[in-house]
């Protein structure tokens, strides 16, 4: 008995030969492999997230190098202790006077010596992250850092400066 087998093409209709089906699935593949490409670091390939917390932690260092203190202030949560909980007060707190502050900064750059900063990766976990990266002296001299970070309001990452942060 022969059966007989129907075509669900339309006569003239072909969407896609079998040769444009295997160009699709290609081009498809290798966009989804691309988008998820990553290096080692663990950070998109070309670079960082601009607005993401390691760029911000770079940008603060950055900053903290040429004595501009007043202009991360906003990105920096100055406590004695590392304060996790949804409590945080985004934009500073009492518990540094402004000297405070500075000398902090003056340690943590070494005297704003810092040539390079270089991260090393983030990780996100909703609205906090914690970032390590690379700081490389103008003597020579480098060593690694870790920052926790937190989501502040309106999307933008705040650093979390405490004491304990210069026993490296």
């Amino acid at each position: 008995m022969a059966r007989t087998v129907k075509s669900l093409d339309l006569p003239g209709l072909k969407v896609f030969t079998s040769g444009m089906r295997m160009s699709f699935i290609l081009i498809l593949s290798a966009v989804a492999v691309l988008s998820c490409a990553r290096d080692r670091s663990g950070l998109p390939r070309g670079g960082v997230v601009k607005d993401g917390p390691g760029a911000t932690l770079v940008h603060i260092i950055d900053m903290a190098n040429r004595n501009r203190i007043e202009e991360i202030s906003s990105s920096v949560a100055y406590t004695l202790v590392a304060d996790f909980d949804e409590n945080l007060r985004g934009r500073g707190t009492d518990d540094w006077t402004q000297g405070g502050k500075r000398t902090f900064w003056d340690r943590f750059t070494r005297g704003h010596s810092v040539r390079e900063v270089h991260l090393r990766d983030e990780r996100i976990s909703g609205a906090f992250a914690f970032v390590r990266c690379r700081i490389v002296y103008r003597d020579g001299g480098a060593e690694e850092v870790q920052a926790e970070m937190k989501m502040g309001g309106a999307g933008k990452w705040i650093l979390m400066v405490y004491p304990a942060m210069l026993r490296r």
